[in-house]
């Protein structure tokens, strides 16, 4: 009278591990297979009969997956629930990731439960992501807050304090006096008016605000634009800068964009560059695009260096041969900038005998 109901309740436990959603198997206690659902199957893309008496070793999963999660019987043989993650490679080659939480039975045998967490881990490292991504521009906003309460101040002060001498003394100074002090004035205006345009710039891109608008320009009219600007500058270092660009290059480029290249790359030449020293702009083709190089005479750049030289708002300034300052995001933005236009950056470089910044300029539209 009581083994009917018994059989009853095994039918009844019989298919809802075979309906289950999740992969269900039944091993020996050395982990041979003695039985799977239909989940399980279908996760190891094997027939029932290929899958019965296997080495759970021997199913599919990678050799990094098992290397990170190895079998552990002496923890069940233990009694303990033991929870691995696991990566399966299909027939097609795509590898789902398998979450399973095994148990010893007490009549020795052990039952997991396979679960696939491919979406709940594309999830994870989404988050993972965002999380970063956030941090990052946590700390920038940060260096953002850093370079506007001193980068930009500390030169205005010394714009208005220079004002203030020339306001005082006005009527008793002599022209070379005043003519010495506008030069500093106008130095520094200069160099804070390139600052402010560097983080305008920056901030843009990761707004999203920044507007991509080629046409066709001359490049030697617009390299000449700015040396004309930061001509002063250079000769107060007593550097010559020679523009061999041929007046017949013509680029497709946004112009605005170009214009924040060649600035930067300029400053930053006229920066590390010794006094009496040369910069020389000039150009080659290749592959359909405009190579402008920027080369110096400068004290040249650390191998060390050169790996993060673009790498962004982090990159630690160095001072230049007069001493002067910087964010350190003149190059980032450059590249940035290049790459936007379907360009690239790059340099070469050598301690003590100067460095050639090249960036590549698409020639007409693509």
């Amino acid at each position: 009278m009581d083994e009917k109901p018994l059989s009853i309740e095994e039918e009844k436990l019989r298919n809802l591990i075979e309906l289950a959603t999740d992969g269900i198997l039944i091993g020996s206690h050395e982990g041979v297979v003695i039985d799977a659902n239909a989940t399980f199957c279908s996760m190891m893309e094997m027939r029932k009969e290929e899958i019965i008496g296997s080495f759970i070793g021997d199913m599919p999963f990678t050799k990094e997956s098992l290397e990170r999660y190895p079998f552990r019987f002496d923890l069940l043989h233990d009694g303990q629930l033991v929870i691995s993650e696991r990566d399966l490679i299909q027939s097609d080659g795509n590898k789902i990731t398998i979450e399973m939480r095994t148990k010893m039975m007490p009549d020795g045998t052990y039952q997991s439960i396979y679960r696939d967490i491919s979406e709940r881990k594309r999830y994870e490292l989404q988050l993972l992501d965002y999380a970063n991504e956030l941090s990052k521009l946590n700390a920038d906003k940060d260096q953002f807050i850093s370079i506007l309460a001193h980068d930009l101040v500390s030169p205005f002060n010394t714009i208005i304090g220079y004002l203030d001498l020339l306001t005082i003394d006005f009527d008793n100074s002599d022209i070379k006096y005043i003519k010495d002090q506008l030069a500093v004035v106008h130095s520094v205006s200069i160099k804070t008016f390139n600052l402010l345009q560097e983080i305008l710039t920056w901030f843009r891109s990761y707004s999203g605000n920044m507007t991509y608008e080629p046409g066709f320009y001359n490049l030697k009219d617009i390299s000449q634009n700015t040396l004309d600007i930061l001509g002063p500058i250079a000769r107060n270092k007593r550097i010559e800068i020679t523009n061999s660009i041929d007046n017949g290059v013509t680029v497709y480029t946004d112009s605005n964009m170009l214009c924040t290249i060649i600035r930067n790359l300029l400053s930053n030449a006229i920066k590390f560059t010794d006094e009496e020293g040369e910069i020389i702009f000039s150009t080659s083709e290749k592959d359909g695009k405009i190579i402008l190089s920027v080369k110096d005479t400068g004290k040249g750049i650390p191998n060390d260096k050169i790996k993060t030289l673009f790498k962004g708002m982090h990159n630690k300034s160095t001072e230049g041969t007069s001493s002067e300052k910087g964010t350190g995001l003149g190059l980032a933005i450059c590249k940035m900038l290049a790459e936007k236009q379907g360009g690239t950056i790059g340099v070469e470089s050598e301690l003590g005998k100067g460095s050639t910044f090249y960036v590549s300029i698409p020639m007409h539209k693509d």
